[in-house]
């Protein structure tokens, strides 16, 4: 049995599948996966364009956990919480805003608890790839 596969040059990219891109975000723009046709393929089209945009999940949840810890600041959770943000920020899907959200949860943690085990445990926060390669080509169009 012969098996005939169609390559599509817009799923070519070197990051495509990479665990540290939204594949969502990439898929909303018009594109339908591949393995759908005619309806399914339109379909999947409309359903995508009500999706709208979506932001990486390390924001989303992030701005979540800001808005919950400026008005509970005595939970116990928000620390762990704060933690896990950054640490999702590292290793999960990211966006260009994904270091700001990184950096805020990192900043409030060693600030509001700074004897707590979740900041023990966080020493650091990350400027994830995505973020880097960005600045990078950034630096290089304006030529510094």
């Amino acid at each position: 049995m012969d098996i005939e596969i169609e390559l599509d040059s817009r799923a070519n990219q070197a990051d495509w599948y990479s665990p540290a891109t939204n594949v969502l975000q990439r898929s909303t723009s018009g594109v339908a996966p591949l393995f759908l046709s005619g309806d399914s393929s339109a379909e999947a089209r409309r359903e995508f364009a009500r999706l709208g945009t979506p932001s990486a999940a390390t924001d989303f949840l992030g701005s979540v956990i800001f808005q919950y810890a400026a008005s509970h600041r005595d939970d116990s959770r928000i620390p762990e919480a704060l933690h896990d943000r950054v640490r999702s920020g590292h290793y999960g899907c990211a966006d260009i805003n994904t270091w700001k959200t990184t950096r805020a949860a990192f900043r409030m943690l060693h600030l509001r608890y700074p004897r707590s085990e979740w900041a023990k445990r966080t020493p650091t926060w990350f400027k994830n790839d995505f973020d880097i390669r960005r600045e990078l080509q950034d630096r290089r169009r304006s030529g510094n």
